[in-house]
């Protein structure tokens, strides 16, 4: 085999081997990852170990000093969750598990903003592809925030690049290539040609 059939060969087998990681969100979103930079979009479960699940925002505007959303979709899975950490100076109003009243003091204004850090554990493997996302604390309304300023805004989810999961979720057991849109990485051109 010629050499440049084999660089030609190795440099697709390294990009189909890679993990689904995204390049950060852009700026004013916010999901659901495996790591707190928000570039792991999948988490392999192993049930009765404890993992970590982060929810992070990208560059909010004018900053963050309060925000609303809970993670109903977490808690559907059966998984226990054993641990919270918030920014620092971060008050959470909801007692409910799972569930994000949270204000901060002073005010949040960093690139990348972990906005929950949860500590879990899964006591049996949940489905392939089971989506993990973010909602609103009621009906009404989806994931808000209040900038530095005191202005309401929505928490806009990073978009991926398939209608097969929710934008801004973490993809536990993924059976199928998750990406998000546009970052001009193999997985969305890959997404954009439909090849699983």
């Amino acid at each position: 085999m010629r050499i440049d059939k084999l660089l030609l060969v190795l440099l697709l087998v390294c990009m189909f081997a890679q993990s689904a990681s995204a390049q950060s969100g852009q700026p004013g979103e916010f999901g659901v990852f495996a790591d707190p930079t928000g570039t792991q979009l999948t988490l392999d479960v192993i049930p009765f170990a404890p993992m970590l699940i982060y929810v992070v925002a990208f560059e909010p505007p004018e900053g963050i000093a309060q925000y609303r959303f809970a993670l109903d979709s977490l808690l559907a899975t059966g998984a226990s969750i054993l641990g919270v950490e918030l920014p620092e100076g971060a008050v959470n109003a909801e007692t409910d598990p799972g569930h994000f009243d949270v204000t901060v003091e002073p005010c949040v204004d960093d690139e990348i903003i972990v906005l929950a850090r949860l500590n879990v554990i899964f006591l049996s493997a949940p489905p392939n592809d089971t989506a993990i996302y973010a909602v609103g604390l009621s009906d009404e309304a989806g994931p808000e925030s209040i900038d530095c300023g005191g202005n309401a805004a929505e928490l806009v989810p990073v978009p991926l690049c398939t209608e097969r999961y929710p934008d801004g979720a973490l993809i536990l057991n993924a059976t199928h290539w998750v990406c998000p849109v546009g970052n001009g990485t193999f997985g969305s051109l890959k997404a954009a040609y439909e090849i699983d």
